[in-house]
């Protein structure tokens, strides 16, 4: 009896609200910027891995890994091979039996992270998650973190879809590999987001290290937590232009509505009224009787502090 080879159609993909910048590389949800997940599985899970390379080199890498992707979206979409390493993937993808559904397909936890899927696929029935490498040598162990935390995104904005698995594509010295890698389990994909969340380490070895001795080798050390640090400082900035709103909004129900307090079992709001404020002109004091100021200066020693400000881009 011969066998009946069933269809499946393709499935629609949920699109996500957030707005990526690729210029920028930025990932926005309305007026919220979100981080990407790059520098967090670094920082948290492989902190020395380009350590010892140059930057030059990994400059180099990067821009020749962009034209690699670049070229097989072009020839998923539209079927253009612009690259020998274009060309020999499409054919593996199709002999797979891998069907296209999406690059770059965003997914998020609308709160604090974003990141693309570089390949999302169809095949039986299934939906499978890729992510294209082109390094010296594959890490399986950090592309199953990366698409762990993508298949965690991708399940909550598609809830209806199966994921039949996670494959990373390493194309290098002109061969292709379809490789299947295995999934972290959710529980510690969601206790790596909390610690990441939360400025503790995933690890458990504490997110602020004791810096080395060697100046130069403990500036490194900071150098690498800069995404952290701009990242906390947004989000205290965005909580307080927020705070500020909430405030306004209060401010205005009550005046227009005659009210002084509000109580509720968690809080208490008042609302207190303009008034006229008397202070001491020190500086002016001193300037017309500085014999007789003298007498009341009192010289204390201020500690000393990190003062951070963002540049604004």
């Amino acid at each position: 009896m011969a066998k009946i080879k069933v269809k499946y159609p393709h499935p629609a993909l949920n699109i996500s609200q957030v707005t990526y910048f690729p210029d920028e590389h930025e990932y926005w949800l309305g007026s919220i910027k979100l981080n990407g997940i790059t520098g967090m599985i670094g920082r948290q899970l492989f902190p020395d891995k380009y350590k010892d390379i140059p930057e030059a080199v990994l400059k180099k890498a990067a821009e020749r890994g962009s034209n690699i992707h670049d070229d097989c979206d072009a020839a998923d979409s539209f079927g253009i091979i612009n690259s020998k390493e274009a060309g020999d993937y499409l054919n593996k993808r199709i002999k797979l039996g891998f069907d296209h559904l999406g690059s770059e397909y965003i997914v998020s936890d609308n709160k604090y992270f974003a990141t693309p899927i570089d390949k999302v696929f169809f095949k039986e029935g299934k939906v499978f998650l890729a992510d294209i490498k082109t390094t010296y040598k594959l890490d399986e162990e950090y592309v199953s973190w990366q698409l762990s935390i993508c298949e965690k995104w991708f399940k909550e904005l598609n809830p209806d879809l199966e994921i039949g698995g996670l494959y990373a594509i390493w194309i290098r010295n002109g061969k292709v590999v379809f490789k299947e890698v295995e999934r972290i389990p959710i529980e510690e994909v969601n206790r790596l987001l909390e610690c990441e969340i939360n400025g503790e380490s995933y690890r458990g070895e504490g997110l602020i290290p004791q810096l080395p001795e060697d100046v130069n080798e403990s500036l490194r050390v900071v150098s690498d937590f800069e995404a952290l640090i701009v990242q906390k400082e947004n989000e205290a900035k965005l909580l307080k232009e927020q705070r500020d709103k909430y405030l306004e909004v209060i401010e205005t129900a009550f005046r227009s509505s005659g009210i002084k307090s509000w109580e509720t079992e968690n809080m208490k709001i008042t609302l207190v009224d303009s008034a006229e404020k008397r202070t001491f002109e020190t500086k002016r004091f001193a300037e017309e009787n500085p014999d007789m100021a003298e007498k009341y200066y009192k010289t204390t020693e201020t500690k000393g502090y990190i003062k951070i400000t963002l540049r604004n881009k």
